[in-house]
């Protein structure tokens, strides 16, 4: 049975050149996909029938049932899968150099640089679109434009990190990762303590439930804050965990990659019967019964784990390389990520008033095909071989051979080529 000393027996202890990689070329379709599905997600916000509660937008338009759908069903999955992710690359960091103070250094890099430079280029930016949009709906006068005094019914929801929050919050999952494992290596009942993976997964189950039974926010609304919120907190760690125990016991994704694919259809049909429950929820507010709340929380993480855990398990059966194109929006999702928001919500402006009677799903195909254009052509010209790029982790030449790198990319050491990929 596998244990939680970390390494799953005690024969097996990994280093840095222990063996040649295994191939992951799935990671690069992954994180490809989940880019994305954010810039999805955020290009549908105008169009909901059901609002998020606490996520301010620069405009609202024409909503849509189907857009209801796509949203909520993109918001169930796509952040536990990029912390699912994120934790099995900390995991294979750590395997790799047993070194917490250089896996936190290299994240720090990685990924407070980036969140340096939003908050001081791209939140600005943000923060005025967001009030020309309300101007332009009559919401707030001009003046506005200077003052950036609002109303607390504008103001309330207004104020935080947007949509950065996951680095800031990765960041200190990292941190405490390498923490428990510098004191795991201290202290013998810690060294001793045995967990098996289903164990592990059923305990972040149990407490991403309950977070959602008592704070169903953090999924069915937005909690916008400068620091990290508790519950959200709580509730993404668990995907971490999750992340980390799968590259503990699994590798080299073996049991992953052979889990049944028709597990894929019962995920489908958890996230098809969560999506409907969800919204009816807030139809209902605070009136829903205990017993409701309870299976919408139950539902929720179950649907979140499920379809995010089949998604990676799927992706890694892929044992070709992918094609170019796909590299490319995996090498450039960092930057994507970072930037797609302004650039949506003011095209959100545009078709408000340039295409007052489209369909609400044309306006979010256009936007989102917009966005991520403007995303990759800026990350060729200002990003992918520049100093910015360097600084920010994020230049990236193509890999000629297999795809392997792309996983280790992450954690390269500052004497190797600058070969490198955003997370």
């Amino acid at each position: 049975m596998n244990i939680l000393p970390m390494t799953s027996d005690s024969s097996r202890e990994v280093h840095p050149q222990a063996g040649p990689p295994t191939n992951f070329v799935g990671i690069d379709a992954i994180r490809a996909f989940a880019a994305i599905a954010v810039v999805v997600l955020h290009a549908l916000v105008p169009y909901l029938k059901h609002p998020m509660p606490g996520l301010v937008w620069s405009v609202s338009d024409s909503p849509s049932s189907f857009a209801d759908g796509v949203f909520w069903s993109i918001e169930l999955f796509v952040m536990p899968l990029f912390l699912i992710i994120a934790g099995v690359l900390t995991f294979q960091s750590w395997q790799r150099r047993n070194d917490a103070n250089q896996l936190v250094r290299s994240r720090a890099k990685r990924l407070l640089r980036p969140l340096f430079f939003a908050v001081l280029v791209i939140l600005p930016i943000d923060l005025y679109i967001w009030v020309l949009g309300w101007v332009s709906e009559g919401l707030v006068p001009l003046v506005k434009m200077k003052s950036l005094k609002f109303d607390d019914s504008l103001s309330k929801d207004l104020w935080g990190l947007s949509h950065l929050w996951f680095l800031h919050y990765l960041f200190s999952y990292v941190v405490i990762f390498a923490g428990f494992m510098v004191v795991r290596q201290k202290i013998a009942r810690l060294k001793n303590l045995t967990l098996s993976m289903p164990a592990i997964v059923a305990c972040c189950w149990i407490i991403a439930s309950l977070v959602i039974l008592f704070r169903p926010e953090v999924i069915w609304g937005f909690q916008h804050a400068f620091a990290p919120v508790a519950s959200k907190w709580i509730y993404n760690g668990c995907f971490f965990v999750i992340g980390v125990a799968i590259a503990n016991f699994d590798p080299s994704m073996i049991r992953l990659r052979s889990i049944s694919p028709r597990w894929a259809a019962v995920a489908a049909c958890t996230l098809l019967l969560t999506v409907p429950l969800g919204i009816w929820s807030l139809d209902s507010g605070s009136e829903i019964s205990r017993a409701s709340s309870v299976t919408l929380a139950v539902m929720t993480a179950t649907s979140s784990l499920l379809v995010s855990v089949m998604l990676v398990s799927m992706a890694l059966r892929r044992i070709a390389p992918l094609p170019r194109s796909i590299q490319y929006v995996a090498a450039g999702s960092f930057w994507i990520y970072l930037i797609h928001h302004p650039v949506l919500s003011l095209v959100h402006i545009d078709l408000k008033y340039l295409l007052p009677t489209a369909s609400p799903m044309l306006k979010a195909t256009i936007a989102t095909l917009i966005a991520t254009g403007v995303s990759l052509a800026t990350y060729e010209v200002f990003i992918r071989k520049s100093r910015l790029g360097g600084w920010l982790g994020m230049n990236w030449v193509p890999v000629q051979e297999d795809d392997r790198e792309s996983i280790l990319s992450f954690d390269r050491q500052p004497d190797q080529p600058p070969i490198r990929r955003a997370a």
